[in-house]
């Protein structure tokens, strides 16, 4: 059996290599873009980022209740995924899209690429929406946030840092590796939190500031926790690391008494999964009956365990191992969507110039 270090490690290798109580069926509002009524299809095509991840006997039970054909089909991570959602709007390659996150939620919104249900979908925690739009479902959370071995520090008998500030310090030289935000998801969303502290006109000083203190830039998180950090595969030389709030799980002693390592909670910056009836879909109907099949609660609670991220949906319950050692963020750093949509290549661009050079 593999290790819980050895599991985790490879579910996110895998989501790095491409981000109920039933009320009644939605359906998709009639406005000239999506149906509402189904054109007969029993086929549902379902696109997803390739982190994608659901008990099959789920969906087995899902098509025998809705006498639908469920057909995953993977595009990449969010951002591309929403690039090419935008570039097929108008001849989309399926019918319902999981997997658009908050860092490109805005821009499809905008675009025009999701249809709105007719009637709610339950569940739904209203906090997630963005600008209170319905048209995206907010599915599962995750913070992503700066860890560290604690082992490792107890052993050099050497203070934890325990804020962003404490990277940039003397005695943390040579320590922490994080993730490109041009080619990582949690290295995007830890840019996102540095902006989120430092602001749009402090971000580029403290992060000249880390790299002069030694920060390792790799391109994926997997490189990162394989090779570099202290608690990962590799044991590495790095005691620090980009990675989620979830991640200590993955180091609870034998006993369950504690975990080697822990999440700077007030590091994090939260990403928000959401899913949505395409437009123009062919069959809308049956995207909409996904989408509660997604917020039901035997899918909500599997995600810990099968995306090792957190459900969305109002009153969706976690293990008490996950709230014990790796919850999440009482006060994540945000920068809003919009904004994000708006700076997000130029800050980017920016990034690249000063720390990869």
């Amino acid at each position: 059996m593999l290790s819980r270090k050895t599991r985790f490690a490879s579910l996110i290798a895998l989501s790095l290599l491409f981000g109920l109580t039933a009320c009644g069926s939605a359906t998709a509002k009639n406005d000239g873009t999506a149906g509402a009524s189904s054109n007969g299809s029993t086929t549902l095509n379902v696109l997803v980022h390739s982190s994608f991840a659901l008990d099959e006997a789920h969906i087995a039970a899902f098509e025998k209740e809705n006498n639908l054909k469920v057909k995953l089909n993977a595009l990449d991570n969010g951002g591309a995924m929403t690039s090419q959602l935008i570039l097929t709007k108008d001849a989309p390659l399926g019918d319902v899209a999981f997997g658009v996150d908050n860092i490109n939620a805005y821009r499809a919104l905008k675009e025009g690429v999701f249809a709105t249900p007719d009637t709610d979908i339950p569940g739904v925690d209203e906090q997630y929406l963005i600008d209170g739009n319905r048209d995206l479902t907010p599915v599962d959370i995750g913070d992503v946030c700066i860890n560290i071995d604690k082992q490792w520090f107890l052993e050099k008998n050497q203070p934890s840092p325990t804020s962003l500030d404490d990277l940039i310090k003397p005695e943390y030289r040579d320590l922490t590796v994080a993730m490109s935000p041009v080619t990582s998801t949690p290295g995007i969303a830890f840019f996102f939190a540095t902006v989120s502290k430092f602001g749009q006109d402090g971000w580029k000083d403290y992060w000249t500031k880390l790299k002069d203190n030694g920060l390792k830039i790799t391109d994926g998180w997997t490189e990162a926790y394989n090779v570099d950090y202290s608690a990962g595969e590799g044991e590495g030389p790095r005691p620090i690391m980009v990675s989620y709030a979830s991640s200590p799980t993955a180091a609870i002693n034998e006993a369950g008494t504690d975990t080697r390592t822990t999440a700077l909670l007030d590091t994090c910056f939260r990403q928000i999964e959401y899913a949505g009836i395409l437009k123009n879909a062919k069959n809308p109907e049956g995207a909409a009956k996904f989408l509660e099949f997604l917020m039901s609660p035997k899918v909500q609670e599997t995600i810990p365990d099968q995306m090792y991220m957190y459900p969305a949906a109002l009153d969706a319950k976690i293990s008490e191992e996950l709230s014990k050692f790796g919850p999440l963020s009482p006060a994540p750093l945000q920068v809003s969507p919009k904004d994000i949509s708006d700076n997000k290549d130029t800050w980017l661009r920016e990034w690249s110039d000063l720390v990869i050079g």
